[in-house]
């Protein structure tokens, strides 16, 4: 069955200057090669987009895919969040970094969703169901999470998927409670560890890898859409 709706990319930081309190430049830096977060979330950014398109092409699917970013800038999150509006579907693509999170654990590994929590809002004079919204992002979450799994199992087996996470990420503010978009923000592994990098940076495989984990993201994203 044909489908029909926006998916909002969020490639992760950008730019060289911190426009909110929040929004960092970049965050994680390959171990070995030295490439940015930055960089890396932007790469994989259009590379879903490509795929989504193809996908959509060949399934004669009618899908818009927004980025929040396509250079090396660093939008507000608050205007990143806002593309949302309209969306069904918004993703937002990190790569995690020990250093940043959990610099005493040096072999931790694994692919992290990040839902925010909902407090319970008054719409219109309704109180609106924030447990209800949350579930349904988790169940997104995860979905996406098991995509980008199995995509990097394939090439490496130490791989593993980190608990959901539910904070009050600013990216994946509230506004998406009055909105209808499903949103996430995915950890695509840590960078910052050797075999890590040589994954998605400079080992032999790297430009499969990153192509199988855009296709999984792509394909689990149409699957999402009403």
């Amino acid at each position: 069955m044909a489908k029909k709706g926006t998916i909002v990319l969020d490639p992760g930081h950008g730019g060289s200057t911190k426009p909110d309190k929040w929004s960092k430049p970049n965050n994680a830096t390959g171990k070995i090669s030295g490439v940015l977060e930055k960089t890396m979330t932007l790469d994989l950014a259009r590379l879903v987009r490509t795929e989504i398109q193809t996908q959509a092409a060949a399934a004669g699917h009618d899908i818009t895919v927004v980025m929040t970013r396509d250079a090396d800038v660093n939008p507000k999150l608050d205007e990143r969040s806002a593309m949302a509006a309209n969306a069904e579907l918004f993703l937002s693509i990190h790569f995690n970094g020990l250093e940043r999170n959990a610099p005493e654990k040096k072999t931790i590994r694994g692919v992290v969703p990040l839902v925010r929590w909902f407090e319970w809002i008054k719409e219109n004079g309704v109180w609106m169901d924030s447990q209800t919204r949350l579930d349904a992002d988790e169940k997104f979450a995860v979905s996406v999470q098991k995509a980008v799994f199995d995509a990097i199992k394939k090439y490496d087996s130490k791989t593993a998927m980190g608990a959901v996470q539910v904070d009050e990420w600013r990216v994946l503010k509230r506004d998406f409670l009055r909105w209808k978009a499903l949103a996430c923000l995915i950890e695509i592994e840590f960078i910052d560890l050797e075999e890590v990098d040589t994954l998605f940076n400079i080992g032999p495989n790297k430009d499969a890898v990153r192509n199988d984990v855009a296709k999984a993201i792509a394909t689990v994203l149409i699957a999402n859409l009403p």
